[in-house]
């Protein structure tokens, strides 16, 4: 898998089998460039191994991670090649995105929903 260059692991409706053991393996592969993660079982941790160990990653898309926080995504910032981040039922408050656009010069495009709006209400 050196060469591998795109990931997307899914399981919709159910959170899947991709755990924190896998996360930590997915980071392994230093040639990615875009992961897209929809319903996994990770934490902070397997975002910091992203982060630290995916030096190309362009592209990280994450979907139904409850167990990820600002901690996690905060991460990347200062990631030199990440330009695209979406993340969907992450538990982050919209007054914590601006550590992480300031933080990552590179991004060019922040996308965020699901648990953010319910967070902002309460």
């Amino acid at each position: 898998m050196c060469s591998l260059e795109s990931l997307e692991l899914c399981l919709l409706g159910t959170r899947g089998p991709i755990t924190d053991i896998g996360g930590l393996g997915i980071s392994a592969i230093r040639t990615l460039k875009e992961l897209i993660l929809i319903h996994p079982d990770v934490s902070d941790s397997t975002m910091v191994a992203l982060a630290e160990n995916c030096s190309k990653l362009e592209t990280l898309d994450i979907k139904g991670c409850e167990n990820v926080t600002i901690a996690g995504i905060c991460a990347f910032c200062n990631h030199e090649c990440l330009k695209i981040l979406t993340w969907e039922d992450v538990k982050i408050i919209p007054s914590e995105v601006n550590s992480i656009v300031l933080g990552s010069p590179s991004l060019y495009s922040v996308v965020a929903g699901g648990l953010i709006q319910l967070l902002a209400m309460n």
